[in-house]
C-alpha cells in the first residue's frame, strides 16, 4: 500500500517536471554486510541493476533490484553460519548536490524489502537449520556521482538497506550508469 501511494504522488507530480524528464539505466557490483544480534558479519558479493527517472537535473526516483550472486558462511564457536540473499528490490529518492560539472553528492532515501535464505550447522554436523526471511524497511544511504560525459557516469555509494530490530544489511557499491 505504501508503494502504490508514493507511486501514484510520483505521477501526479510528472506533469510540472515534464520539460525536465530523462532516464538512467545502470548496473552496481559490491559489497553487503549482514549483521545479526550474536552472529559474526557476514559480506557477500552482490549485483544491482537500476533504472532512474530523472525529474530535474538533481531530483530522481530510482528502482533497483539485486541479488547475491554467492552464498557466504563464517564459523563461530564451531558453528557454521550462511547467508544467502535471494533477492531485494529497492525505490529510492536520490537528491543530489552538485559540486561541480563533473562530481556531485547525493543522499537517496527509500524503501527496500529483500529475501533471506539463513542456515546454521553445529560443528559435528549434528543439527542443520534454515530459516528464509522476507523482511522490508526504510532504506537510505551517501554516494557520489563522478560524470565522464552528459551519457556516462559512474557512482561510487553506501546504502543501509534494512535495519531491522534482529539485522542489519549495508554496504558499498559502485556503479556505471548511461543517462538518456
Amino acid at each position: 500500500m505504501k508503494t502504490t501511494l508514493i507511486w501514484l504522488l510520483l505521477l501526479a507530480a510528472c506533469p510540472a517536471f515534464a520539460d525536465h524528464i530523462a532516464s538512467s539505466l545502470g548496473i552496481f557490483a559490491g559489497n553487503l554486510e549482514y549483521d545479526q544480534t550474536d552472529v559474526p558479519a557476514i559480506t557477500v558479493t552482490n549485483v544491482e541493476g537500476k533504472y532512474g527517472l530523472h525529474f530535474s537535473p538533481n531530483m530522481s526516483v530510482e528502482l533497483r533490484i539485486g541479488f547475491a550472486k554467492e552464498e557466504n558462511e563464517v564459523n563461530d564457536l564451531g558453528n557454521d553460519f550462511q547467508i544467502e540473499l535471494d533477492y531485494y528490490t529497492s525505490v529510492y529518492i536520490k537528491d543530489a548536490l552538485p559540486l561541480t560539472n563533473w562530481f556531485e553528492l547525493y543522499a537517496l532515501l527509500g524503501y527496500t524489502r529483500a529475501k533471506l535464505l539463513g542456515t546454521v550447522t553445529s560443528a559435528d554436523g549434528t543439527f542443520s537449520d534454515k530459516t528464509r526471511d522476507t523482511d522490508s524497511d526504510l532504506s537510505y544511504g551517501l554516494g557520489a556521482t563522478f560524470r565522464f560525459s552528459d551519457s556516462i557516469i559512474s557512482n561510487l555509494e553506501w546504502k543501509r538497506l534494512i535495519d531491522g530490530d534482529l539485522f542489519e544489511i549495508s554496504g558499498f557499491a559502485l556503479g556505471l550508469a548511461y543517462k538518456f
